[in-house]
């Protein structure tokens, strides 16, 4: 909560801190082990202190699309107050293959946080919206096998064109990829870990990373 409360007066002297944001919303929450009602009223303090300073820095949390129907933590639960406080919710797929279409998760998302704009969310590899090969952090679909090269390749572009479709529409403000690395892909640190690429395939990720940029471009 002090956090918020500086990160708030920092933001009027400099005005390029413009959000404060949580990656991993969900699982962050986990961790604090906290029931829905007492963690709603540290989220709506936390919201509060954010914006005592300056109403006018955004906060945003980082939302999967499975996570938006998820029991584990219903967010349509937490506290309304807080809800209607989130300015920026980006939403990430998990898979590649989502049991349901971005459009549908965005208005789920909009139901849930009736305040905040959309950041479409793309993983360039193999993890969330980035392009990035995932093939070997998640599989293609919950429960599922792997992705092949082709697949990875075909489902990121479906993800993005999709994502593309719905820009400066249904609140969808902005495309966001991780990771960044654009034209060094084959140096990002993350390649180092078995769970983003195993290491006997190394020149696949980086192939396949590769080959979402330069969709990316061409779109």
């Amino acid at each position: 909560i002090s956090y918020a409360r500086q990160y708030s007066q920092l933001s009027m002297s400099h005005p390029t801190l413009y959000e404060v944001g949580f990656d991993d919303f969900v699982s962050q929450c986990d961790r604090l082990k906290l029931d829905t009602s007492s963690l709603s009223v540290l989220l709506t303090e936390l919201a509060h202190e954010l914006k005592a300073a300056n109403p006018k820095l955004h906060l945003g949390i980082t939302v999967y699309e499975d996570e938006l129907t998820s029991n584990h933590l219903p967010l349509a639960q937490l506290d309304e107050q807080f809800r209607k406080s989130v300015d920026f919710v980006h939403l990430y797929p998990h898979y590649r293959k989502e049991a349901q279409s971005f459009s549908t998760s965005v208005q789920q998302a909009l139901q849930i946080f009736p305040q905040a704009k959309i950041i479409a969310g793309n993983y360039k590899s193999s993890n969330t919206f980035i392009a990035y090969d995932r093939r070997d952090y998640l599989p293609c679909s919950r429960g599922g096998a792997p992705c092949t090269n082709q697949e990875e390749v075909s489902l990121f572009t479906q993800q993005l064109k999709e994502r593309l479709a719905m820009l400066g529409s249904s609140n969808v403000a902005w495309l966001e990829f991780y990771p960044g690395n654009f034209g060094n892909e084959s140096n990002w640190d993350q390649w180092k870990s078995p769970r983003a690429c195993h290491q006997e395939r190394l020149h696949e990720c980086d192939e396949n990373t590769k080959a979402m940029r330069e969709i990316v471009r061409q779109m």
